[in-house]
């Protein structure tokens, strides 16, 4: 999703830089180094994932470095349920009252080791 800069910790960089360290620059779903090439040919660019989705929590714990591939396929079923949303409001019916989706219904649920 797209990044909203007052959503997140005024001392965000400083964080992101942290998790990229921690992760030895590499996701740590798939392994991709940052600015390789993917199997498409264009460039990895890893991002950093909060597991919880609270963008303001600061702690190091609740962040994992992702390339957007893993990001996309970890938050799909929000990015579903949000353009169902979309399509319900522009429809002119209430979003509200229909049933959430488990955000990691699809099994990838994110695994940290903490001490890499």
């Amino acid at each position: 999703m797209p990044m909203n800069r007052k959503d997140y910790p005024p001392d965000w960089k400083e964080l992101r830089r942290q998790v990229l360290t921690r992760a030895n620059n590499k996701c740590e779903l798939c392994g991709k180094e940052n600015y390789s090439l993917s199997d498409k040919g264009t460039t990895v660019i890893l991002t950093v994932h909060h597991i919880d989705n609270q963008k303001s929590r600061r702690n190091l714990i609740n962040l994992i470095a992702l390339c957007n591939k893993c990001h996309l396929r970890l938050d799909l079923e929000q990015h579903i349920e949000n353009a169902r949303k979309t399509r319900l409001i522009k429809a002119g019916k209430d979003c509200c009252r229909f049933k959430s989706r488990d955000r990691y219904s699809s099994g990838l649920r994110p695994q940290v080791t903490i001490g890499k």
